[in-house]
């Protein structure tokens, strides 16, 4: 509702749509079979609420999202968490070294990480 001297009251019926947040890629990661890796993931809340994220990774055979697996994630408001992610081959090659990371919250439908994942074998 406005209200302006000269002409009064007026109101504007407003329709607000939002989109799906845009995936984030991370760089490929290079691992010898055997061993480990660990990268970092950045998620940041610009909204003046408290998201309780809970995330869901496609591939648990080669990742590993180092957290409390009972509890949700939670994201204070305008602040940012980091997230380290390891990443341990199975096999050699890239095979099915992929994955994606989502992580879901009732405030935002689902906020999207797919992590593609490369590996170098070392004699």
């Amino acid at each position: 509702m406005f209200f302006h001297a000269a002409i009064g009251e007026f109101w504007y019926s407003l329709t607000l749509m939002a989109d799906k947040p845009s995936p984030t890629t991370l760089p490929h990661l290079e691992c010898e079979l055997g061993r480990w890796v660990r990268q970092s993931i950045t998620l940041t809340n610009p909204t003046s609420e408290m998201l309780q994220l809970i995330p869901m990774i496609s591939n648990t055979n080669n990742f590993v999202l180092e957290r409390d697996n009972e509890q949700p994630i939670e994201l204070q408001p305008h602040s940012t968490l980091t997230l380290p992610v390891t990443f341990v081959p199975s096999n050699l090659g890239r095979g099915d070294h992929d994955a994606q990371i989502s992580f879901h919250c009732h405030q935002v439908r689902q906020l999207c990480i797919p992590v593609n994942i490369g590996i170098i074998y070392v004699k």
